[in-house]
């Protein structure tokens, strides 16, 4: 499994931080418990791509993910 670039989920941390939301309240804005939200932040979890762009979205951003043909 690949591991999200560090500068994204600091981005998401730092929005949600700006916006003085605690990420039980990012939990509930996207189905998942606090414990969750917690485990992707520290990244001892990685949420789906699904999950990862509810979140972005519940702290009022857009993730747009770019595939690079022939990266590996």
């Amino acid at each position: 499994m690949a591991k999200y670039p560090h500068a994204l989920v600091s981005g998401l941390i730092t929005r949600r931080r700006e916006l003085g939301l605690t990420q039980k309240e990012v939990g509930r804005r996207i189905n998942v418990s606090q414990g969750t939200v917690a485990q992707w932040e520290s990244g001892r979890n990685l949420p789906p791509v699904d999950r990862l762009e509810s979140y972005a979205g519940a702290v009022g951003m857009r993730l747009v993910l770019v595939t690079v043909e022939g990266a590996s």
